[in-house]
């Protein structure tokens, strides 16, 4: 078997974590395993092959501001990555996320059919399912007969200033998939049940294997004694509304008179102004740093509005800190129901009970973390995803 992964970026961010722990996997399995990459730090490896192109990415990027074709245009990586493939010939082709301005979806998808090989699609988000946005609203479900006049918005769902381009876009994306050898992997169930309810995706064989984190660096390690409960939110975007930082600022202002607790914010820097009873720590990278903060905490909150999987959830969980915040989809589907609990859009006023409540500070830490750290272990993702390919090859 001979493996090629392709994803838009190495060597930093979420998936590229992902696809370097599947490929060290395999290596140790003695399997042929390569990477595909269109931006990021070029890797000097002879497993590794850069196939990106700067002028078509910024380029792409503005043809996608006029006529919302977002993953249609950048010819020239998509060309250098389908010649890689036929110089490789690999088995078997794993796709993670190449919608970030990285790859022409509907060009390589043509010439994967042509090959007649097992296509593994990794599906961290939801635009192969959706033809355009990669987070749809939770209650739109236009997706799954076709979209039109998308109620985000062109700006957002084609990332055009001119066109809503999604009708197109839906009908073009299934056209590129149809036919062809390819399994739909959701990192949650909540994930994979999108994409079998979607007119582009539901006919394939739709499979769940959740995401794995790094369980030697996110794991319990101590709970110091704090003067206040410490409320944590992390994020790695600064998607304001996605990411719920206006949730964030609404408990900080509902708890701005109780001195018990302590809200603290890490993430990027954005055009937010906290309240004075928030405290950040912008642009934490090191994983290292980020454990002992998730370790320091009483309670971690999530957030968003829209989540396939939630890193943050899984990494607190390890940590041995309970998560508590709102139903954003993929969250409480990976969530651990004694460790995590979560409410509806609507139910404010019940996280802030349950946060005043404090049952959260009786539980079994070091249990927590173990049980965590067993269920997210990115050593049994890449395991999962083994067993996938030598089933599927």
């Amino acid at each position: 078997m001979k493996v090629l992964q392709v994803n838009s970026l190495i060597c930093g961010g979420s998936t590229a974590t992902l696809v370097e722990e599947i490929h060290k996997y395999l290596l140790q399995n003695n399997i042929e395993s390569y990477i595909a990459y269109a931006y990021g730090k070029k890797v000097r490896n002879d497993n590794y092959f850069y196939c990106g192109n700067v002028v078509s990415r910024y380029l792409s990027a503005l043809l996608t501001r006029i006529d919302g074709n977002r993953y249609g245009h950048l010819f020239m990586p998509t060309i250098r990555l389908i010649k890689l493939i036929k110089k490789i010939s690999p088995t078997m082709i794993h796709i993670h996320c190449i919608n970030a301005y990285s790859f022409n979806i509907f060009l390589l998808c043509k010439f994967l059919k042509k090959m007649n090989i097992p296509i593994i699609v990794t599906a961290h988000a939801f635009f192969f399912a959706t033809g355009s946005c990669a987070y749809p609203e939770k209650q739109c479900i236009k997706y799954i007969n076709g979209c039109s006049k998308c109620p985000l918005g062109a700006k957002q769902a084609c990332k055009s200033i001119l066109i809503d381009n999604t009708k197109n876009n839906w009908h073009k994306m299934k056209a590129a998939f149809q036919n062809g050898n390819f399994t739909f992997v959701g990192v949650s169930e909540y994930t994979t049940n999108i994409y079998k309810k979607s007119g582009i995706t539901k006919l394939f064989d739709c499979k769940t294997i959740i995401n794995g984190i790094d369980t030697n660096i996110f794991k319990y390690l101590f709970h110091p004694k704090n003067n206040k409960i410490k409320l944590l939110f992390v994020t790695s975007a600064s998607l304001i509304y996605t990411k719920g930082i206006d949730r964030l600022i609404k408990i900080a202002e509902l708890l701005e008179f109780d001195e018990s607790y302590e809200i603290m914010y890490i993430g990027p820097k954005c055009n937010v102004h906290f309240p004075k009873n928030i405290n950040c720590v912008f642009n934490v990278r090191d994983k290292q740093s980020l454990s002992h903060f998730y370790c320091s905490s009483d309670l971690t909150l999530m957030l968003s509005r829209n989540e396939t999987f939630s890193l943050v959830t899984a990494e607190s969980l390890c940590c041995g800190t309970p998560v508590a915040g709102f139903k954003s989809g993929g969250p409480e589907s990976i969530g651990i129901n004694q460790y995590s609990v979560f409410f509806g859009d609507d139910e404010m006023n019940l996280l802030i009970d349950f946060i005043k409540s404090k049952t959260y500070m009786n539980l079994d830490r070091c249990e927590m973390s173990k049980i965590a750290r067993k269920k997210y272990s990115s050593k049994n993702m890449a395991k999962n995803y083994y067993l996938l390919y030598n089933n599927k090859n």
